[in-house]
């Protein structure tokens, strides 16, 4: 396992062929990353300022409580958080995808919920909104989503099971439904 990783090598290209943990935060300012076909764990944030990322079906998972900032458009393919309690924050005015045939799984607790943010120090505005490109799957329970755009192409992100929240300022492909 590593702490911190940082891809920075303008002719650089770097495939991660084992499952990979980064206890810190995985950075990519240069090159072109490959995930894992297995699981690529990252533990604090994420950060694309250039470069490629590649998902190689594989899945992208924050697996510890507190804060994970998510910058720099990426394309995941399965993107998963359980950790109940946790915030992800993701760039404001930056699009996330979700690549068709993957999965996005968020999964906190009764009275923990799992919150789903953009990074804006402001809320309530478009201007503060990130956007998501949903083409796979959603398994969503126990979460408030917050000030989530939707690109103009992206499937609905349908939450029905009644566990989780609208926190405000979302697009219209939420859909927040009880169950």
């Amino acid at each position: 396992p590593f702490y911190d990783l940082t891809f920075n090598n303008a002719a650089g290209g770097w495939t991660l062929s084992d499952a990979t943990t980064v206890a810190g935060t995985l950075t990519i300012t240069n090159g072109a990353v490959t995930a894992p076909a297995a699981t690529l764990t990252v533990g604090g944030s994420w950060t694309k300022s250039a470069g490629t990322f590649t998902h190689n079906n594989g899945t992208v998972v924050f697996d510890t409580a507190g804060t994970s900032t998510i910058t720099g458009a990426t394309t995941f393919y399965n993107l998963s958080s359980t950790t109940a309690g946790k915030t992800l924050k993701f760039g404001t005015g930056q699009t996330f995808t979700l690549a068709n045939g993957g999965t996005f799984t968020i999964t906190g607790a009764p009275g923990s919920r799992i919150t789903i943010d953009s990074d804006s120090a402001t809320s309530g505005s478009p201007s503060d909104q990130w956007f998501v490109k949903k083409q796979g799957n959603t398994t969503i329970t126990y979460a408030t989503i917050v000030d989530s755009g939707c690109d103009a192409s992206s499937n609905t992100l349908a939450v029905y099971d009644g566990t989780s929240t609208n926190g405000g300022n979302n697009g219209s492909c939420w859909i927040f439904r009880m169950s």
